[in-house]
């Protein structure tokens, strides 16, 4: 094993407040990586599900119980897609993770606390939004596991 700064600090996290980790391309969230396998993820799931299920749809012609199952799919992925836009990107507004993101949150201006609606307006007036922010990746990769495995 090598022996690094980080590998004495089991959390990166903590071992960011003690060592200087310079910045890499994959920690930029523009990064043509991120961009086109996360931002696109449902995407990425839902492709191969549809095919499937259109293919299982297409040679059941002759059995009824396939067919329905494979409508069923077909129902799944459209009620798990809404799911997935309105916890992600809009609901009736900003999405729900925006949501908790502004309600759990609050702006600070060096050492004062400003009285901010939202991370926008916050930022600009110079200051920095501290509020739970939920993992989109994690969140991909749990409902992307949980609509294939039913």
């Amino acid at each position: 094993m090598y022996s690094t700064p980080e590998s004495f600090c089991p959390d990166p996290s903590l071992a960011q407040l003690v060592f200087q980790i310079p910045p890499s391309v994959f920690s930029n969230k523009r990064n043509p990586i991120n961009v086109i396998f996360v931002k696109n993820g449902w995407a990425w799931t839902i492709i191969p599900l549809m095919t499937l299920l259109a293919m299982n749809f297409i040679h059941s012609s002759n059995d009824a119980g396939r067919r329905r199952a494979a409508r069923n799919g077909f129902y799944r992925i459209a009620l798990a897609t809404v799911y997935w836009i309105f916890i992600t990107q809009w609901f009736f507004g900003y999405s729900l993770f925006e949501r908790v993101h502004v309600a759990t949150g609050h702006c600070r201006v060096g050492d004062n606390v400003l009285e901010s609606p939202n991370r926008n307006h916050c930022r600009q007036n110079g200051g920095h939004w501290h509020g739970v922010d939920i993992s989109g990746h994690c969140f991909l990769l749990i409902h992307s596991s949980l609509t294939i495995l039913r």
